[in-house]
């Protein structure tokens, strides 16, 4: 026979020059004595004679080739021969028969028709023997035995060999008998050929044991794979048998790792044969026993396992395997004491199940108490699994009281429990003190607002927490909205992630008293032990540092609640006074001049000069970008830039860098190139919002004030992004006798007065305190994405934007809205109307209107939004009549109030004029009715805001442009009246009353005629007219001119262009002073439009907007009629009595005086003296 394949040969052996590797004594190979084995007597003398023959001629070399390749395949023909021994001889189950032949006295003349073939070790035996006997024989003995092989397996003549056979057997049941059994122990002394012990391995006493107990093995345990650690059994449902034998056989197996057993209908007897055999595995690290049963013993072997030294478990999982109370405090006793466990995993079972029994029986130890107290002590484990249990009430609060000492638990699963709101808020309260936990699950735990609401505060403070799950709670609007402003705020370095998947988002928990940050004011008796006490006055410690309006009107500590007076602390807070460097000048980093870049006052700028102010300003160029702009600016090439040559700022010299043909004007690619220059990192939607904001005709190009003024605030914007960075340490409230920050106390009780005042924040203060960061958005993003899962999307996206404390810029609402997929035509204008009240400033809600909605969707915003539009786009000067039984006409009087209440307060203490309003109180309002009923709008009015009547009132907004800015050009002015003289907006439907036949066909044919006659620019000034005098179509016009100056700041002269192209009818001319009297930079000369109004427009005009708003002293001249029971009208009185007794001459002409409107005057009535006397306004 031919070997075959290939032999890894003995470099040693082949080497026979070697003295070592030479035969100092011949000896026979191992070939022969094979040989001899099988031959007769004779056979074996000439065998003999043969072997003396050849000793007489030896060949030492292939001998030992012979006896090599014989050795080889003599060791492996033996080794398979015993296995197939093994499995012929011991495989037997109870149904199985060996054949045994009946006494015949007649040979088989077939070797067909023998009952029994040969075993294994035969067939193997009788090969070798053949192949000694063909030692010699060549391919053709090859084929011809493949050959023969073939036909004794395949063909016709096979298959009826084979039929035969099979008939043979079939006709002789009788000759069939059970196997007996063999016992595993009959397995440990098996020979070889040669007689001597083959010592069997643990798989293969496994294999065997499980072959003749338990019958057929399953598949998997006979894949053979060498150096096999880990031994997965899981959810095969082995049994008990297979395991115990599997337990037996451990024992001789090394370098045992891990071990799954989980789901194979173990019993107490088999799990705990397992446990015992774990102790002589120290290499163990992970073992999985979940989903079996167990028992006392099983549980006893376990525990002693777990607390004793050799442990070397890592990670233990005894999921749903029925543990309740007292095996959990066991096992957790166990815990105390161990080392080496940093995961467990101890879900499904019935730990908490006996909690009502800790009431009748105080000294009980619950599972959750075990726990806790495990916690306590045990400083290794970093990962616990507790879902789906039974844990609530004093379990769940002892739990979470556990980690204020741990200090090394990472990970914290307690899903689908019953702990409620106690002990969520003894979780928040506890993971104040914590700093390691980093992800905790308390999904489908029954928390309502309450909790969540101690949970959020918990989130906005945490520095370590990561992830934080609450899928499946009840927590309602304000919950949603309070954790969803606390993860987009977390300040950790990763941030918080918060998990609402199947939350109740939309109740509302009318009936409840709880705690709203956006209507803080009230008086406060808070329990600092209590977990939602102590978060309220977090809460109001935070409002009362960040909110402006907010502060702290009176704060006491007492030892109890009902403590006296005298044994109250009182507590003030201050906050520290910024240290402010000294600045020559009053000019800041926004108007850089010369001697401001000149930092050596040398009366020249060098290039390290320019370089050191523009990385002060935020920019970031290369030395070689400022080299390129500073040759540009020094025309003389001397090196030094001079006060000549550096006319105007930086900012106009970059424009006139970019300007390279002087038209005054840049386009895209220019502006793209000034942002490159500048080392601004601007993307190329910066670019078009950039282009967007200030190209009012769509021509793609910008001036270059409108250049400077971008510039400028963009500077603006990283000084604010700085500040909000840095700006907690700076505003924090420190007690005034220590000088300390001031913390909320752990224990006692505060009484607290809180004082809120409505008041609009600047774009700088409110980004700084609620500013959206670039993470917080990722957050709000993912969040609404994983929404779509659970179809949540709208519910989280409301939780984030609608009536909350977050707060973004106009990019990053675009950014918002393209994730949520609102960029769609028939959704954006419902996407905008929810995001414009979260915009930090009016300025970025005019940005984001103009960048997402065209002409007409701004209409409908308008009309969707109602009164609201007007305080959110920076409009409010407005007459309002607002329903208080309406939550949107509501939320417009508040956003009102907080104007009012910061144009108060900056007109009394920065303004540097006089009182203006109309009844001497600093406010806004005017002409206010209440019901029908004449009543004063004051900061009293809005803390207690009745819930329904009807409310009328004028304002008039009283800020004014800030320093430096510049109207808008005569060019940018052309465009913006063709702009406005366009007809292209569609009319669209309202809720007013349907008009009769004879109104709707006027209509009709104003429409038709306005069609035809399209001629706007009737002037060189390309002025527009209003030929259309209709309300609508003058409805239509003044909406346009409000969206072309909303944002824009232009002269009386440009403001005066406008109304004298509107008409007088249906208040066309007066709606139009309305309009853009808070948008005219010289404002005192508003009466060179008030003088080209008729006289019933002069008083319409005045009753609106107010004579001390108006009013000029310095240009008196023009007939004046004043109601002197009018405060307002008997101020404006006193002052012209001033200029009358002051200014030589008489200027008071044709004076008249009546006691009342409509009858005659006082005949020859004369200015009196005494009126002189009168105070004036300050």
């Amino acid at each position: 026979m031919k070997w075959r394949g290939r032999v890894s040969w003995e470099p040693d052996i082949l080497e026979s020059v070697s003295p070592a590797n030479s035969p100092s004594k011949w000896h026979p190979s191992p070939l022969r004595n094979v040989h001899n084995m099988s031959t007769s007597n004779g056979e074996k003398s000439m065998l003999r004679n043969d072997s003396k023959s050849q000793h007489a001629s030896p060949e030492p070399s292939q001998d030992e080739i012979d006896a090599l390749l014989t050795k080889f395949k003599i060791a492996a023909e033996a080794r398979t021969g015993i296995r197939d021994t093994l499995l012929a001889q011991y495989t037997a189950t109870p149904n199985s028969y060996t054949f045994v032949p009946s006494p015949s006295t007649e040979p088989a003349t077939d070797m067909y028709e023998r009952p029994l073939s040969p075993s294994v070790p035969e067939r193997k035996f009788k090969n070798v023997q053949r192949a000694l006997e063909g030692g010699s024989s060549d391919e053709e003995d090859d084929d011809t035995e493949a050959q023969e092989m073939k036909e004794l397996y395949f063909g016709l003549t096979a298959r009826g060999k084979f039929f035969e056979k099979y008939a043979g057997l079939h006709a002789k049941p009788h000759c069939f008998m059970p196997a007996t059994s063999k016992s595993s122990a009959q397995f440990k002394n098996i020979q070889d050929l040669n007689g001597s012990e083959v010592r069997m391995s643990p798989r293969t006493r496994f294999l065997s044991a499980c072959l003749s107990d338990a019958g057929e093995p399953p598949l998997p345990l006979l894949i053979r794979k060498h150096g096999t650690t880990t031994f997965d059994f899981s959810h095969q449902s082995l049994g008990d048998t297979f395991i115990m034998e599997f337990a037996r056989a451990l024992r001789d197996v090394p370098y045992v790792e891990a071990i799954n057993v989980c789901d194979n209908r173990l019993s107490d007897r088999a799990l705990n044969e397992l446990l015992i055999a774990l102790e002589t595995k120290p290499n163990l690290t992970r073992l999985d026993i979940s989903r079996n049963e167990i028992g006392a013993r099983s549980a006893k072997t376990l525990k002693a396992y777990i607390g004793s030294s050799g442990c070397t478990l890592q990670h233990l999982s005894v999921c749903k395997a029925d543990i309740d109370d007292i095996e959990c405090a066991a096992f957790m006793v166990a815990f105390e004491a161990n080392k080496s466990v940093v995961e467990l995993r101890m879900s499904r079972n019935r730990i908490g199940e006996a909690e009502n029994l800790n009431v009748v029986q105080p000294n009980f130890t619950t599972g959750g108490e075990a726990l806790g107290n495990m916690l306590n002590v045990n400083l290794t484990l970093t990962t616990l699994d507790v879902s789906w249990n039974l844990l609530r009430l004093a379990s769940g609060i002892t739990l979470a009281n556990s980690l204020k000492l741990n200090y090394n638990l990472y990970e914290l699963t307690l899903a689908y429990n019953a702990l409620g709101d106690a002990g969520a808020m003894a979780f928040g309260q506890a993971l104040v003190i914590n700093k390691t936990l980093r992800v905790l699950d308390l999904s489908f735990n029954n928390i309502s607002t309450k909790g969540a609401s101690v949970l959020a505060s918990t989130v906005l403070r945490s520095h370590s927490l990561t992830t934080l799950t609450l899928d499946g709670n009840n927590i309602g609007h304000q919950g949603g909205k309070v954790l969803m402003y606390s993860m987009v705020n977390n300040r950790s370095p990763s941030g918080c992630t918060v998990s609402m998947k199947g939350c109740n988002l939309n109740e509302r928990n009318r009936g409840q008293s709880l705690f709203d940050p956006l209507e803080p004011g009230g008086d406060y008796m808070l329990d600092c032990s209590d977990p939602y006490d102590n978060m309220v006055a977090s809460e109001l410690l935070r409002l009362a540092t960040f909110r402006k309006g907010c502060a702290f009107g009176r704060i006491e500590l007492k030892p109890t609640r009902d403590a006296p007076k005298k044994s109250a602390q009182p507590i003030k807070l201050v906050r520290r006074e910024p240290t402010r460097k000294k600045s020559s000048g009053t000019k800041t980093l926004m108007d850089l001049s010369f001697h401001d870049m000149d930092v050596n006052k040398t009366g020249s700028i060098t290039l390290t000069d320019l370089h050191h102010v523009l990385l002060e300003l935020g920019f970031h160029p290369s030395l070689a970008q400022t080299e390129v702009l500073f040759k540009k600016i020094d025309a003389d090439n001397s090196g030094t830039i001079d006060e000549a040559e550096l006319s105007g700022d930086l900012f106009h010299a970059v424009f006139q860098l970019i300007d390279a043909n002087g038209s005054g004007t840049i386009d895209m690619e220019e502006l793209r190139q000034a942002f490159v220059l500048m080392g601004a990192k601007a993307t190329e939607r910066d670019v078009e919002a950039a282009m967007c904001a200030y190209d009012v005709d769509g021509s793609g190009t910008i001036e270059e004030d409108e250049f400077v003024e971008l510039m400028r605030n963009q500077v603006i914007q990283r000084v604010d992004q700085h500040q909000a960075a840095n700006s907690a340490e700076a505003l924090a409230l420190r007690d005034e006798s220590t000088g300390a920050i001031w913390t909320i106390p752990s224990s006692g009780f505060l009484d607290i007065g809180f004082i809120y005042e409505r008041e609009l924040m600047n774009e700088r203060e409110s980004f700084a305190c609620y500013g959206l960061s670039d993470r917080g958005l990722k957050k709000i993003v993912q969040s609404v994405e994983r929404g779509k899962e659970t179809m949540q999307q709208q519910d989280l996206l409301n939780a984030a934007v609608m009536d909350t404390e977050i707060r973004m810029t106009a990019a990053q609402a675009m950014t918002l809205m393209e994730s949520c997929g609102d960029m769609q035509e028939q959704k954006r204008v419902g996407a905008v109307a929810r995001l414009l009240p979260q915009l930090t400033a009016s300025k970025e809600a005019q940005a984001l209107v103009k960048r997402v909605l065209t002409l007409r969707e701004r209409y409908m915003l308008r009309l969707r939004l109602g009164p609201i539009y007007f305080p959110l786009l920076g409009i409010p000067t407005n007459h309002y009549v607002l329903d208080l039984s309406r939550p949107q006409e509501r939320l417009a009087l508040v956003k009102l109030a907080e104007i009012a209440q910061a144009e108060k307060q900056f007109s009394k203490a920065r303004s540097g004029r006089g009182d203006t309003s109309q009844h001497g109180n600093w406010e806004n309002f005017r002409n206010e009715m209440v019901d029908g009923k004449p009543a004063i709008l004051t900061s009293s009015f809005f803390q207690t805001m009745p819930l329904k009547g009807k409310l009328e009132f004028d304002y008039v907004s009283t800020t004014r442009p800030p320093r430096g800015t510049k109207p808008m050009s005569d060019r940018r002015f052309q465009q913006l009246l063709s702009q406005i003289g366009r007809d292209d907006l569609n009319l669209i439907a309202n809720d007013s009353p349907p008009r009769n036949v004879h109104e709707r066909w006027n209509l009709i044919r104003e429409t038709v005629r306005g069609r035809k006659i399209k001629q706007w620019i009737l002037d060189m000034k390309k002025a527009f007219h209003v030929t259309n005098h209709s309300k609508e179509h003058i409805g239509v016009k003044l909406f346009q001119i409000e969206t072309a100056v909303c944002d824009r700041w232009i002269t009386v002269a440009q403001a005066g262009e406008i109304v004298r192209c509107m008409p007088t009818q249906n208040h066309g001319k007066t709606e139009t002073c309305r309009i853009l009297f808070p948008r005219i930079i010289d404002i005192e000369n508003f009466m060179q439009i008030f003088d080209t109004l008729t006289f019933p427009e002069k008083a319409e005009c005045a009753y609106f907007l107010g004579w001390l708003n108006i009013l000029n002293p310095q240009f008196p001249d023009r007939y004046y009629e004043f109601d002197l029971s009018v405060r307002e009208e008997r101020e404006a009185v006193k002052i012209f009595v001033r200029l009358a007794t002051t200014e030589p001459g008489e200027n008071w002409i044709h004076e008249t005086f009546g006691w009342v409107r409509g009858e005659p005057p006082i005949p020859g009535w004369e200015l009196p003296k005494s009126w002189a006397n009168v105070r004036m306004l300050v």
